[in-house]
Parts: structure tokens; C-alpha cells; sequence
């Protein structure tokens, strides 16, 4: 039985996560402060796979007949898009390793920002109205592994999060030690989705 989403609702909300895991309920914190870099430079790869999986994904459905040929191109272009930008995101990522300074730390803000922005291009590239197709439904598992893991990464950056929704999500962490996803577990989680519409050959390793 497939998925009923709506895909407007779903971009919105998925940009507002940081928000939403400042009110209390996020389960992909940790107690450390500094594990947001970690938590990038070692998920990083696994996203950037995932981009590239999209665009397989289309190239798949196009060729199939499951996706509309006039809305291939516009899909594809976005998800290639979003692979560029997680690059950069990479790139900043490195910068800051390298310097840590305030400057560094800018652009690797402003490099998240950017990813978030592309995977919104991505879910306003899907046909309207409700998401139901197995193509689409992989795609939105991406997107969504996707934003989830860099909005609960933006909540622990310095400046990332008002300080007292940074404070009440570290309190809970200490408290309840739950962590953030690593790369085998968001690949796993992709791969499933995959696996389950018939994409096997766009899964990631």
C-alpha cells in the first residue's frame, strides 16, 4: 500500500524542522556539543549518495514510463543541484576543520542553508497535490533522511538554534543519550525504501 503524503506540506515541514526540534521532541541529538561536525564529515558521503540516487531514480522511472517525461528533466536538474550543493557543503565542512574560525563557521552555515534550499527544489520540482507513486515515494525518503539529519545538526551548531532551545534539546540528550544517525543506519533506512519500490539498482553503498 503506498504512502499518502502531500508533498507541499511535506517541503514546508521539513524546512521547519529546526524549529520543530527546538520545541522538545527531536531524538537525533547527542550531548556533545562538537558532535555536529563529526556528525557531518561522517554522513556527508552518505547524502551526497543519496543525491546521486535520486537522479538514478529518475533516470529509471523516465525510462520506464512511471515518471512523465516532461517532468524528468526539472526533477533531475534539482537533484543534481543538490548534490552540488552538498559538495560544497563537504568543501565548508573541510575549511572549518582546517581554521575553525568564525569565518569558516559562516560558510559552512550558509552551505546547510543551501542544501536545504536545493532539497526544496527538489520536493517543488514533484508533480502537485498528493505523492503516491512508488517513484516519488522513494524520492521523498531521501529528502526527508536527508533534512531530518542536517536540521538536527543546525540545532547543535554555534548560533545554530536560540540558546535556550539549544539547552533544553542538550538537558533531554544528556538525559535520555539518544544519538544521531550514522551512515550505515541512514543507508539501510534508504536502501529498505528502495528495495521496497523496486529500485534496487539505484541503492547506495
Amino acid at each position: 500500500m503506498n504512502t499518502i503524503i502531500n508533498r507541499r506540506q511535506f517541503g514546508l515541514g521539513s524546512l521547519a524542522g529546526a524549529a520543530a526540534i527546538g520545541g522538545g521532541g527531536v531524538a537525533l541529538l547527542t550531548g556533545c556539543s562538537s558532535s555536529w561536525i563529526t556528525t557531518l564529515e561522517n554522513d556527508l558521503p552518505q547524502l551526497v549518495s543519496i543525491a546521486s540516487s535520486i537522479i538514478s531514480i529518475v533516470a529509471l522511472a523516465q525510462g520506464n514510463g512511471a515518471l512523465p517525461v516532461a517532468l524528468a528533466p526539472d526533477i533531475a536538474a534539482a537533484a543534481a543541484e543538490l548534490k552540488t550543493s552538498l559538495q560544497a557543503l563537504q568543501s565548508a565542512v573541510t575549511a572549518y576543520n582546517n581554521g575553525k574560525g568564525s569565518g569558516t563557521l559562516a560558510a559552512v552555515t550558509d552551505a546547510l542553508i543551501a542544501v536545504q534550499t536545493s532539497a526544496q527544489n527538489v520536493i517543488a520540482a514533484l508533480p502537485a497535490g498528493s505523492v503516491s507513486t512508488p517513484t516519488e515515494t522513494a524520492i521523498i525518503a531521501g529528502i526527508g533522511l536527508l533534512i531530518t539529519l542536517l536540521s538536527s545538526v543546525q540545532l547543535l551548531m554555534p548560533g545554530g538554534a536560540p540558546a535556550p532551545a539549544v539547552a533544553k534539546a542538550r538537558t533531554r540528550a544528556v538525559v535520555e543519550r539518544p544519538s544521531m544517525p550514522d551512515a550505515a543506519t541512514i543507508r539501510t533506512g534508504f536502501n529498505a525504501v528502495l528495495q521496497l519500490h523496486g529500485f534496487e539498482s539505484a541503492m547506495i553503498k
